[in-house]
């Protein structure tokens, strides 16, 4: 490591950050936290933080530059954090001020009292002392124990950040359930949430490593399903300490166990599940990214023909009482097949006099662009150019998203497609694919010309490969698509489908076709071509299309329709219902 690129930092940061009190103050429009909840105090909650950080920094490379000057602001800076870290409103700031004065020449007093403060917010699962489980949580907010936790980047940070200042402490017995509960945080890819406190938690296990015993790895390790039996068995030595992946074929739950061994295993199960989209409870941000018209360009430029202008624009939405603005945000634009990044203007963008864009790169077909903050008061947009380098046919949407750099679990994320004017547009769920018709389905209402013949005929014709009477329960909108969630009321021809009466079902249209409006609460015959199958936990889910290849009909309450034309037409689904219900397809 270069010594005097580290004194020279040192001193920059003495000599620009710091103030009369001791603490470290922020000179880029950067925030280096976003603190949660409604905290009054946040400007002198966000200095604690950011001096706690600080004291930690200079204490790991101090020995590096020994200076008087950078000894000085150290012990002054130890002094505010000693004077303000047990005040702290957020647990987070109380972790990282309690670990910073831990680890410096802070008073006893004061590290005792931060030190008491933290563990009298930890929270603990499982029956019996030491519990099965102790971790934090990034805020004061009160624990409910009949609320399922969801388990964030902050919480792995603010746990981590915690167990270092337990291990600090020396308190062994206190760590073993803290370091049971961040072990099983990590992700099946070996990283946790977020690369923030991927860091701290893996500096906080490096700890623990080196602290324990070390004991010789040999191990018999038998996986078996629960119903099922027997899976399969493993061998885990020294020279042997991991295994290659394996897919589970049967939809069972998992029993792993051990004979008598030596060491330690952590064994991960990755779950696959297919959806039109993730859920988005936790987002943050209004998006929307749309195509433009690109500027007018001369005579002496290169051929743009094919060349597609996007602006993609994010607005924060903040919580009551929360600050307007964001900390780091991440834009992460997927680019659709047959789309390549114009690298020359992404250049132009992150080169600007206004810094705008602190970073933007283009990786495994994305646009990935870092912003420092995103307001609530207005969109922040990001102009793509971007050339259509060959033609697709059924081209599935890209995605857009957008995510705070702390935690990029909190995201949020919509579809686009620039070319929804073209025939086809391809709709998916996991690997499965189906083609809508480029024309909408349109609404059959009161046809007093259709015989319950036609209607039959339809149903049981070649190319149909589903007939259900349904009621319409709810409507969501995903990207381009709309889906109705439907519930099967009658089944005259389910095809391949291992589908059954009362079960749920959806139906998925453009939102470009406005004129096709399922209604919750009415019913419907629809017939229309194969949907898409997907895995659920304990049986297959479909979504169906709709489409020009789709039949729409209304099907009207006999309570609600009394006019003489409406009744013939329940007369005759009626008539439909019941022939086919007990002869089936065949004539």
């Amino acid at each position: 490591m270069d010594t005097n690129a580290v004194c020279n930092t040192l001193l920059w940061l003495v000599e620009k950050c710091q103030a009369a009190d001791g603490s470290f103050q922020e000179l880029s429009p950067s925030q280096p936290l976003k603190i949660q909840g409604a905290i009054p105090q946040e400007k002198s909650e966000r200095t604690l933080y950011l001096s706690a950080y600080v004291v930690i920094a200079i204490q790991k490379v101090i020995n590096m530059c020994p200076v008087l000057q950078v000894k000085n602001a150290l012990n002054r800076a130890i002094e505010f954090v000693s004077s303000n870290g047990a005040k702290a409103k957020s647990t987070f700031t109380l972790a990282v001020s309690a670990y910073a004065l831990a680890i410096s020449e802070a008073t006893l007093q004061s590290k005792s009292l931060t030190y008491s403060k933290l563990k009298g917010e930890a929270l603990s699962k499982g029956v019996g002392y030491p519990p099965v489980y102790r971790y934090w949580k990034d805020s004061l907010n009160k624990f409910d124990a009949t609320v399922p936790g969801t388990e964030t980047a902050r919480m792995v940070e603010t746990t981590g950040y915690a167990l270092l200042t337990v291990l600090k402490k020396g308190d062994k017995e206190y760590a073993v359930p803290v370091v049971r509960w961040l072990k099983e945080q990590q992700r099946y890819e070996g990283g946790f949430f977020s690369t923030q406190d991927t860091i701290v938690a893996l500096e906080a296990l490096t700890e623990v490593a080196i602290l324990e015993e070390k004991t010789t790895l040999n191990m018999d390790v038998k996986v078996s399903y629960k119903k099922a039996g027997d899976f399969q068995n493993y061998h885990l030595t020294e020279k042997h300490p991991f295994t290659k992946p394996v897919e589970v074929p049967i939809l069972d739950d998992l029993t792993v166990s051990t004979g008598s061994a030596s060491g330690i295993a952590t064994g991960s199960v990755q779950t696959f599940y297919y959806m039109m989209s993730p859920p988005q409870e936790n987002c943050k941000f209004d998006l929307r990214i749309q195509k433009k018209n690109p500027p007018q360009i001369s005579l002496f430029d290169d051929d743009t023909s094919q060349m597609i202008l996007l602006e993609a624009c994010a607005r924060f939405k903040p919580q009551k009482d929360e600050i307007p603005t964001s900390g780091a945000v991440v834009m992460e634009i997927t680019l659709m097949t047959g789309l390549q990044a114009n690298e020359q203007e992404l250049s132009k963008l992150m080169n600007r006099a206004d810094q705008f864009v602190r970073d933007a790169r283009i990786e495994d077909w994305k646009i990935i662009l870092h912003f420092d903050s995103v307001s609530s008061d207005d969109y922040v947009c990001a102009p793509l150019y971007v050339w259509r380098i060959f033609n697709v046919a059924f081209m599935s949407p890209g995605i857009f998203k957008v995510y705070d750099y702390q935690d990029p679990t909190l995201e949020c994320h919509i579809f686009y497609n620039p070319f929804l004017d073209e025939n086809l547009v391809k709709v998916c769920s996991g690997d499965s694919c189906r083609c809508l018709e480029g024309e909408c389905s349109r609404m059959r209402r009161l046809d007093v010309n259709l015989t319950a013949e036609q209607r039959r005929e339809a149903a049981c014709q070649g190319e149909t490969a589903y007939a259900y009477k349904v009621q319409a329960t709810t409507s969501e909108v995903e990207g381009e698509f709309e889906k109705y969630t439907v519930t099967i009321v009658d089944i005259f021809n389910k095809g391949t489908a291992t589908v059954k009466a009362k079960k749920q079902v959806r139906l998925i249209k453009k939102q470009t076709c406005s004129a096709l409006v399922l209604q919750p609460g009415e019913q419907y015959l629809v017939m229309g071509k194969e949907g898409l199958r997907i895995r659920g936990e304990r049986e297959f889910q479909y979504e169906y299309p709709l489409d020009s290849s789709t039949w729409v009909e209304w099907w009207p309450d006999p309570s609600s329709c009394s006019r003489p034309s409406c009744q013939d037409v329940i007369s005759t689904l009626e008539e439909f219902s019941e022939n086919i219900l007990l002869e089936g397809c065949h004539v």
